[in-house]
């Protein structure tokens, strides 16, 4: 496996932090329990994550087997590809799974974010 060089890694660092940070719709009327970001609305992100193998799993195999991803390309070849629940009030209580496919197309890294029990009362 080929390693990313720091620009590549910081790039793709920013980029996950400001998708994190963007909301889709939603505001006040979004639904209480976000909606499945994979093709099987019943498949979770730990679950999914048991379903791609690093070093070994496609692009298209993995769209095949979880579906369609939020996509971002690097001039690099690398890919990131997040899957987040849609629909959450709050961005972080949506798990997500983020895979970083190489320029040859097969998954180098993969990281998996549970929901953040939000909402608390602040003391």
């Amino acid at each position: 496996m080929q390693a990313i060089d720091r620009s590549v890694f910081a790039a793709l660092l920013a980029s996950l932090f400001l998708a994190g940070c963007a909301t889709r719709g939603g505001g006040w009327f979004a639904p209480d329990e976000p909606d499945s970001p994979f093709g099987d609305p019943e498949l979770t992100v730990p679950a999914a994550a048991l379903l791609v193998r690093l070093g070994e799993s496609r692009k298209d195999e993995v769209q095949g087997r979880l579906g369609k991803a939020e996509v971002v390309r690097f001039d690099s070849g690398y890919e990131a590809w997040v899957y987040r629940a849609r629909g959450a009030r709050d961005p972080r209580a949506a798990p997500e799974l983020v895979l970083l496919f190489d320029p040859g197309g097969v998954l180098a890294k993969m990281r998996t974010r549970p929901a953040y029990g939000v909402g608390a009362a602040a003391g």
